[in-house]
């Protein structure tokens, strides 16, 4: 029996009208991207003391561990990752990501989408329509999925 899946929160590209969809992604073009981890619950408010400036009397490594991915998110992500097809190029729990590449057509399946090329202001670039989802027991644990949606978004001068 398939898992049930859902969104992953914020994974939606809001785009102007005046861009058009071109073309599909080759099934067979390797993407390299980033899997942003969720911060572990605890670190809220260790990140809220460094924020207003307030000293909380740990070390920068502990305030660091503190701050990094939680080894269950880690494993979770990592292991559906695997199970996607994708290559794990770089683990950094201490960042909170994980750095894979994959084919277009096994991120598609692990992601719920359609990558295809499109035309806007700025060039052409690689996006997806609607919302990246995954398996219910992995989606809330990704904070972001960096990497599919590569719209030019500063102007060189």
């Amino acid at each position: 029996m398939e898992e049930s899946r859902s969104e992953i929160a914020g994974s939606v590209v809001r785009r102007s009208g005046t861009v058009r969809r071109t073309g599909e992604a080759d099934p067979t073009q390797v993407i390299e991207f980033t899997i942003v981890i969720r911060p572990p619950v605890q670190a809220a408010q260790s990140s809220e003391d460094l924020l207003a400036g307030r000293s909380s009397g740990k070390t920068r490594d502990q305030v660091e561990k503190e701050l990094s991915a939680d080894d269950a998110d880690m494993r979770a992500v990592s292991d559906f990752a695997h199970r996607s097809g994708f290559h794990v190029l770089e683990a950094n729990p201490a960042e909170r990501r994980l750095r894979v590449s994959g084919a277009v057509q096994e991120i598609n399946q692990a992601f719920g989408i359609r990558l295809a090329y499109f035309d806007g202001p700025n060039g052409s670039f690689l996006s997806y329509d609607g919302p990246l989802t995954a398996p219910a027991s992995v989606s809330q644990r990704i904070l972001a999925v960096l990497g599919l949606h590569r719209d030019q978004v500063a102007k060189p001068r």
